[in-house]
């Protein structure tokens, strides 16, 4: 088994017939948070690359039957929940939660790889009323991600089925539910490297402001939201720039009333916060300068 970056080995692989192995790997203590490729190498070449997720919740494997909600699989808040989207199936989880606290479920579908699994991820109150359901996400594209307030005490079911009711025995997908941290945005969406950075987040239950801080230029990272109920399995896009931030200030919806840089090369950082919304930014430039522009979005 060839991995491709440090903190995961294979301490076992067992050939159980010609085209089926199964390999155990242990992620050591300290190892990054995030997705692991891999090839198999056989007598007859090496495998297409294949990615597994190291996460920082237990991992439960999905159980069936649990294809109606009266099935649902129980699950510990704060769960990865390793599962296979067959034919037309469509998968239960239960979750206990308190009236306030919040539920985040997160399925990685088509960033796990091989075959595309679209997945919608719906949840479910105590009283069987459907909560909230979302197929494509802006922040995950074709990976659904739902977070809530439980309005009441009780059992919340997650569902999850393939967009089409489609499927197949490699369709295969990782749900993580439970308490933890998954905000929609991030704002302001990069900083400079080195610095120290306050940092809001947006969503259901996510409404707060943290100081982040980021490493020197050229050293990796990723933004894992944290807070008291956990942090986020994924990270959020955020950009670690050479350049000082500057934070848009409305108004600035005119070139005359534009946000101004002391200096640049700079990183503009801006929200456009309705239909219709123009923000401008000044910076100052000599004749013959070469000048560089870049959007993020």
């Amino acid at each position: 088994l060839m991995l491709y970056a440090p903190g995961v080995t294979c301490t076992k692989l067992t050939a159980s017939g010609e085209n089926a192995v199964t390999a155990t790997l242990t992620a050591a203590p300290d190892c990054p948070l995030g997705e692991y490729a891999f090839r198999l190498r056989t007598a007859g070449g090496a495998s297409e690359v294949r990615t597994f997720r190291v996460s920082p919740f237990p991992v439960a494997v999905e159980a069936e039957p649990n294809d109606a909600r009266e099935r649902a699989q129980p699950v510990p808040p704060n769960t990865s929940v390793a599962g296979v989207v067959e034919a037309g199936d469509v998968d239960h989880f239960a979750v206990a939660l308190k009236k306030g606290q919040r539920l985040a479920a997160e399925v990685e579908g088509v960033r796990m790889g091989a075959d595309v699994t679209d997945t919608v991820v719906t949840v479910y109150g105590p009283d069987g009323a459907e909560l909230a359901s979302a197929d494509d996400t802006p922040l995950f594209r074709q990976d659904p991600f739902v977070t809530l307030v439980a309005p009441a005490d009780g059992t919340y079911v997650v569902q999850v089925r393939d967009t089409n009711f489609g499927g197949g025995d490699n369709h295969r997908y990782v749900l993580h539910v439970g308490t933890f941290s998954r905000p929609a945005a991030v704002f302001p969406a990069g900083g400079q490297a080195g610095t120290e950075v306050a940092v809001k987040f947006f969503g259901p239950g996510e409404e707060r402001t943290a100081s982040v801080k980021l490493p020197q230029a050229g050293v990796p990272f990723e933004l894992y939201p944290t807070d008291a109920g956990g942090a986020a399995p994924t990270p959020n896009p955020f950009r670690v720039s050479a350049f000082p931030n500057v934070i848009e200030a409305e108004p600035n919806d005119s070139p005359k009333q534009a946000s101004t840089a002391a200096a640049w090369p700079v990183a503009f950082n801006g929200i456009v916060e309705k239909a219709g919304d123009a923000d401008h930014f000044r910076f100052r430039a000599r004749r013959g300068d070469a000048i560089d522009v870049q959007a993020w979005a």
